[in-house]
Protein backbone atom coordinates (compact mmCIF):
# COMPACT_ATOMS: atom_id res chain seq x y z
CA UNK A 1 0.00 0.00 0.00
CA UNK A 2 1.26 3.48 -0.87
CA UNK A 3 2.20 5.95 1.79
CA UNK A 4 -0.26 8.78 2.30
CA UNK A 5 1.03 12.10 1.06
CA UNK A 6 1.04 14.99 3.53
CA UNK A 7 -1.41 17.81 2.89
CA UNK A 8 0.34 21.18 2.85
CA UNK A 9 -2.86 23.17 2.34
CA UNK A 10 -6.35 21.95 3.22
CA UNK A 11 -7.63 23.21 -0.14
CA UNK A 12 -5.37 20.82 -2.07
CA UNK A 13 -6.99 18.25 -4.33
CA UNK A 14 -5.05 14.95 -4.41
CA UNK A 15 -5.52 12.85 -7.54
CA UNK A 16 -3.89 9.41 -7.41
CA UNK A 17 -2.85 8.02 -10.79
CA UNK A 18 -2.25 4.41 -11.72
CA UNK A 19 1.15 3.11 -10.66
CA UNK A 20 3.97 4.05 -13.04
CA UNK A 21 6.00 1.02 -14.09
CA UNK A 22 9.66 0.98 -15.14
CA UNK A 23 10.69 4.57 -14.45
CA UNK A 24 14.12 3.72 -15.94
CA UNK A 25 12.63 3.57 -19.45
CA UNK A 26 12.86 6.92 -21.20
CA UNK A 27 9.48 7.96 -22.55
CA UNK A 28 7.54 5.67 -20.22
CA UNK A 29 4.24 7.21 -19.08
CA UNK A 30 2.44 7.18 -15.76
CA UNK A 31 -1.27 6.61 -15.53
CA UNK A 32 -3.24 9.78 -16.12
CA UNK A 33 -5.69 11.68 -13.95
CA UNK A 34 -8.54 13.98 -14.93
CA UNK A 35 -8.71 17.25 -13.02
CA UNK A 36 -12.11 17.95 -11.46
CA UNK A 37 -11.19 21.56 -10.64
CA UNK A 38 -9.60 24.72 -12.06
CA UNK A 39 -6.27 25.48 -10.43
CA UNK A 40 -2.57 24.87 -10.70
CA UNK A 41 -0.40 21.83 -10.23
CA UNK A 42 1.54 22.50 -7.01
CA UNK A 43 3.23 19.12 -6.53
CA UNK A 44 3.48 15.51 -7.55
CA UNK A 45 3.74 12.98 -4.71
CA UNK A 46 5.70 9.87 -5.70
CA UNK A 47 6.55 6.71 -3.81
CA UNK A 48 9.30 4.70 -5.57
CA UNK A 49 9.48 0.96 -4.90
CA UNK A 50 13.29 0.79 -4.78
CA UNK A 51 16.15 3.12 -3.82
CA UNK A 52 16.66 5.77 -6.51
CA UNK A 53 20.21 5.51 -7.91
CA UNK A 54 20.28 8.71 -9.99
CA UNK A 55 18.48 12.04 -10.03
CA UNK A 56 15.51 11.31 -12.27
CA UNK A 57 13.41 13.89 -14.08
CA UNK A 58 9.90 13.50 -15.40
CA UNK A 59 8.15 15.73 -17.93
CA UNK A 60 4.69 16.85 -16.86
CA UNK A 61 2.19 16.21 -19.65
CA UNK A 62 -1.17 17.97 -19.84
CA UNK A 63 -3.83 16.67 -22.21
CA UNK A 64 -1.30 14.21 -23.72
CA UNK A 65 1.08 17.02 -24.68
CA UNK A 66 4.22 18.53 -23.23
CA UNK A 67 3.51 21.45 -20.90
CA UNK A 68 5.69 23.83 -22.92
CA UNK A 69 2.44 25.59 -23.78
CA UNK A 70 2.14 26.67 -20.13
CA UNK A 71 5.79 27.65 -19.68
CA UNK A 72 8.81 28.68 -21.75
CA UNK A 73 10.01 25.06 -21.76
CA UNK A 74 8.64 21.70 -20.75
CA UNK A 75 7.75 21.57 -17.07
CA UNK A 76 9.64 18.94 -15.09
CA UNK A 77 9.59 17.42 -11.64
CA UNK A 78 12.79 15.87 -10.30
CA UNK A 79 13.17 12.88 -7.99
CA UNK A 80 16.41 13.28 -6.00
CA UNK A 81 19.19 10.71 -6.11
CA UNK A 82 19.24 8.33 -3.12
CA UNK A 83 15.52 8.69 -2.37
CA UNK A 84 14.88 5.71 -0.11
CA UNK A 85 12.63 2.80 -1.01
CA UNK A 86 8.97 3.28 0.00
CA UNK A 87 9.51 6.69 1.64
CA UNK A 88 7.70 8.98 -0.75
CA UNK A 89 8.72 12.41 -1.96
CA UNK A 90 6.81 15.60 -2.76
CA UNK A 91 8.15 16.96 -6.06
CA UNK A 92 7.57 20.58 -7.03
CA UNK A 93 7.13 21.49 -10.72
CA UNK A 94 9.85 23.81 -12.04
CA UNK A 95 7.22 26.11 -13.61
CA UNK A 96 3.49 26.80 -13.34
CA UNK A 97 1.01 24.36 -14.89
CA UNK A 98 -2.58 25.63 -14.93
CA UNK A 99 -5.40 23.10 -15.18
CA UNK A 100 -9.08 23.33 -16.02
CA UNK A 101 -11.82 20.81 -15.23
CA UNK A 102 -11.40 17.89 -17.63
CA UNK A 103 -7.67 18.42 -18.27
CA UNK A 104 -5.55 15.29 -17.95
CA UNK A 105 -2.14 15.11 -16.26
CA UNK A 106 0.56 12.44 -16.42
CA UNK A 107 4.33 12.03 -16.11
CA UNK A 108 6.82 10.92 -18.74
CA UNK A 109 10.15 9.53 -17.55
CA UNK A 110 13.43 10.84 -18.92
CA UNK A 111 15.04 7.52 -17.99
CA UNK A 112 17.99 8.49 -15.77
CA UNK A 113 17.22 5.82 -13.12
CA UNK A 114 19.18 2.58 -13.69
CA UNK A 115 16.94 0.13 -11.83
CA UNK A 116 13.65 -0.70 -13.54
CA UNK A 117 11.26 0.07 -10.72
CA UNK A 118 7.68 1.16 -10.32
CA UNK A 119 6.33 4.07 -8.28
CA UNK A 120 3.02 5.40 -7.06
CA UNK A 121 2.05 8.83 -8.42
CA UNK A 122 -0.39 11.42 -7.03
CA UNK A 123 -0.95 14.81 -8.64
CA UNK A 124 -1.71 17.69 -6.24
CA UNK A 125 -3.74 20.65 -7.46
CA UNK A 126 -4.48 23.85 -5.59
CA UNK A 127 -7.79 25.40 -6.74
Amino acid sequence: MALREPIADLREVHLPAAQMSDIAAAGNLSGFVVSPVRGRLVAVWVNPHTVIDAETTFDVLKNNADTASDAAAAVDVTLPNATADETGARLTPDAVVHVEPGDTLQLQSNGEQAAATAMDVTFIILP
